[in-house]
């Protein structure tokens, strides 16, 4: 498979990934703002599903990553690869710029599972971290698929 076919792959992804944390986020936002949401209730169900199947997935990778920098998983997307790098280097940085450098994954899988508000308001700043995240590597994505503009 091609270089192109691989980054056109990655967008696709990481666009997913983003378009779940959203609906996720619009979500709980309505719902801690008192504002019945029932109408995307199946959309935030499926999303939150979704997230939680890639936090599963990606977990393992980010804990060697994080474990030891030359780790290079063997099997995987490259990008799964170079959004743990990104994150392991967030986490290490001092002071720390992100919310979502002080929580692990198995934490944020445990809160994005709970309905409770607590969890709620820090699902919101993990998640919003992420989605920055998950947009610069789509830009990069669609920048080497595009080229610059």
């Amino acid at each position: 498979m091609s270089k192109e076919w691989f980054n056109a792959a990655g967008f696709e992804r990481f666009h997913q990934l983003i378009s779940a944390v959203n609906s996720v986020l619009i979500h709980t936002k309505l719902t801690l703002a008192g504002v019945d949401d029932t109408e995307r209730h199946n959309d935030f169900v499926a999303s939150r599903k979704y997230l939680l199947a890639f936090l599963e997935q990606f977990a393992p990778i980010f804990q060697e990553i994080e474990r030891d920098e030359t780790y290079v998983p063997v099997g995987t997307d490259p990008r799964l690869d170079v959004l743990a790098r990104s994150l392991a280097n967030i986490k290490r940085r001092r002071p720390r710029t992100l919310t979502l450098a002080s929580v692990s994954i198995g934490e944020l899988k445990q809160l994005l599972e709970k309905d409770d508000a607590e969890s709620a308001k820090r699902v919101i700043g993990y998640l919003s971290d992420l989605r920055g995240i998950l947009e610069q590597q789509a830009h990069a994505d669609v920048a080497s698929i595009l080229g610059e503009i």
